[in-house]
């Protein structure tokens, strides 16, 4: 068995209210949304969220991906 991965980075996501298109739903540790790096470069990545298990919409978390 593999030891788990050290994060790449931490970050500040800030989610878009549902009224401005954003989620409807709270995304929770383990969500694994695409991130637009640069123009041309979609990836993925894992999040977890520090001092909380759910961000709701319109909120900001740290996060380690």
């Amino acid at each position: 068995m593999r030891p788990p991965r050290q994060p790449d980075i931490e970050a500040e996501v800030t989610f878009l209210p549902t009224a401005e298109g954003g989620r409807a739903t709270p995304a929770l540790s383990g969500y694994r949304p695409n991130h637009l790096v640069l123009p041309d470069y979609l990836t993925s990545g894992h999040h977890e969220y520090k001092d909380k298990e759910q961000v709701l919409p319109g909120e900001s978390a740290i996060t380690e991906i």
